[in-house]
């Protein structure tokens, strides 16, 4: 790696950490300190935020306007401009490593993923559970309850009945509860609500503030507002394609599907506006994101530019 190339990837590290939610006023201090270190490290930072601005992503007084901001108070603004320009950041262990563990009954844990992992989990009741990327969930097995909390991320669920594990399956989320009946489903946390998706058996959704229960069927989707329940407009997310590493899409916009394979690379991976329109189709590895980037250079009029190992570009094929 040249002089260069290092002091742009430290600018791209800082500028992931300035932008996580829970960025201090100290990681903003320690981040002027290392801008003031070199010319160098000013340059690269002036750099890789020209670069951004391209994508209109990035605020041209970021790193200063928080310095005085309180340490727990959300920024709005940010997660906004996060959300609109699918920045993911993380260290990850190898993507696709597969991990088997069984939980013992009467022990509530932990089980998570990083950026780019999928883990198998299987459940002292026979249930298994399949975590995507970047995924967080809690299990609590009693003889009188059952239950799995998805605080973020997605998982696929095939529930079990082993003997000894009477009472009902209860999945719990932010925005509401599901109670699956034999079922084998798909349950992925968003921002502002939970997506299921339902491949086999039944399912009894209700929302956090609302009593009414909805009920789903085989090949049905929806999604869990606090308020309530709807029928989910994005079919071509009915699909466990990702449990086998690979995602499909059929003609939807070019910025969807980067959305979607940003979820399962560390670092930042942008797609230029004036492409983000174009309509796409295919399955693309989810276990080697640069290839399936690569593939849609052959396919459409998009050319890819990896300005550091942190920091990858969908642009126009020009």
């Amino acid at each position: 790696m040249t002089e260069n190339s290092e002091h742009l990837t430290s600018a791209v590290d800082w500028y992931i950490k300035l932008t996580a939610e829970d960025a201090s006023p100290e990681d903003h201090q320690a981040w002027m300190v290392w801008m003031n270190q070199s010319q160098q490290n000013a340059a690269a930072w002036e750099e890789i935020k020209s670069t951004l601005n391209t994508f209109k992503s990035i605020p041209s007084d970021i790193g200063m306007s928080v310095l005085n901001r309180n340490k727990n108070k959300v920024d709005l603004s940010r997660r906004a401009t996060l959300k609109n320009f699918v920045i993911f950041a993380a260290i990850s262990l190898p993507v696709g490593l597969l991990i088997h563990e069984e939980l013992t009954p009467e022990f509530e844990q932990k089980y998570l993923t990083k950026v780019g992992e999928r883990k198998h989990v299987l459940l002292a009741d026979g249930s298994r559970i399949i975590l995507n990327t970047n995924s967080v969930i809690t299990v609590n097995l009693t003889k009188l309850q059952r239950s799995i909390k998805l605080h973020q991320g997605e998982m696929l669920i095939t529930t079990g009945h082993a003997h000894g594990f009477d009472s009902p399956l209860l999945i719990e989320t932010p925005d509401g509860h599901i109670e699956p009946m034999g079922t084998r489903f798909n349950v992925r946390k968003f921002d502002t609500f939970t997506r299921v998706s339902l491949f086999e058996g039944m399912l009894k959704v209700r929302s956090k503030d609302n009593d009414v229960n909805f009920y789903v069927h085989p090949q049905e989707q929806v999604d869990i507002y606090a308020m309530g329940v709807v029928s989910s407009p994005t079919q071509w997310m009915l699909s466990d394609a990702w449990s086998n590493g690979y995602v499909e899409v059929n003609d939807v916009p070019l910025q969807t599907l980067i959305n979607e394979l940003a979820r399962y690379k560390q670092g930042l991976l942008l797609c230029h506006p004036d492409i983000k329109d174009l309509r796409v189709s295919g399955t693309y590895s989810i276990d080697d994101i640069d290839a399936s980037l690569n593939g849609l250079t052959q396919t459409f009029p998009v050319r890819i530019q990896r300005a550091t190992r942190f920091l990858t570009m969908v642009l126009p094929d020009v």
